[in-house]
C-alpha cells in the first residue's frame, strides 16, 4: 500500500534538485528562465524528468562505468573518460555539461574526473564555455588524437598521469 502511495507523492523543488544533482537555486533559476516557476512546486516523476532533459542532464557513468581495462583504478576511469568524450564526438555529439562527464561516480573517482576535465581544457583538449546551465565543454577536434592515446593507454601526458601518482 505504502508503493502505491508513493507513486503519488510529488517532489519539492529541493528534492528535484538533489535527484539531479543540481542546486535548488539553479534549478529555480532555470525554470524561471524557461516561462517561469509553476504556482506550486510539487514534481511529479514526468516532471522530474522532463526537466532534467531541459536542463541537459545525462549521466555518463553507470554499471558499465569502466570502459577500458586497466589494472590501475584511476587510470581506467581517465582512460574511459577519454574512450567517452571520443565517441561522444564521433557521434556528432558536440557540447555537453561539464558535470554529467562526472555525474553518476563517487568520492575520489568524482574528483579525480573533475581534476582531469579541468587539465585537459587547460591542455586545450576540451573546449569550454560558460552558459545559464553551468559550464559547458566540447572536444576539439584538431587535439581528438591526444584523446586517442589517453584512452589507448598509449599516450597519456604527464601532466595528466601526475593526477593519479
Amino acid at each position: 500500500m505504502s508503493q502505491m502511495l508513493s507513486m503519488f507523492q510529488k517532489k519539492s523543488l529541493a528534492e528535484v534538485a538533489r535527484e539531479l544533482g543540481m542546486e535548488s537555486l539553479d534549478l529555480a533559476r532555470m525554470l524561471g528562465q524557461s516561462g517561469g516557476l509553476p504556482a506550486s512546486l510539487s514534481f511529479s516523476e514526468a516532471d522530474v524528468a522532463r526537466i532534467g532533459e531541459m536542463a541537459g542532464i545525462h549521466p555518463w557513468w553507470g554499471d558499465d562505468a569502466l570502459e577500458e581495462a586497466d589494472a590501475h583504478r584511476p587510470r581506467a576511469l581517465v582512460r574511459s573518460l577519454a574512450r567517452k568524450l571520443l565517441n561522444h564526438h564521433h557521434s556528432g555529439g558536440g557540447v555537453t555539461r561539464a558535470d554529467n562527464l562526472f555525474r553518476g561516480l563517487d568520492g575520489a573517482d568524482q574528483l579525480l574526473i573533475q581534476r582531469t576535465i579541468n587539465q585537459m581544457i587547460r591542455d586545450g583538449v576540451l573546449l569550454n564555455s560558460n552558459t545559464a546551465s553551468g559550464l559547458h565543454v566540447q572536444v576539439d577536434a584538431v587535439q581528438a588524437d591526444i584523446l586517442g592515446g589517453i584512452a589507448d593507454g598509449s599516450g597519456i601526458p604527464d601532466n595528466i598521469e601526475a593526477l593519479w601518482s
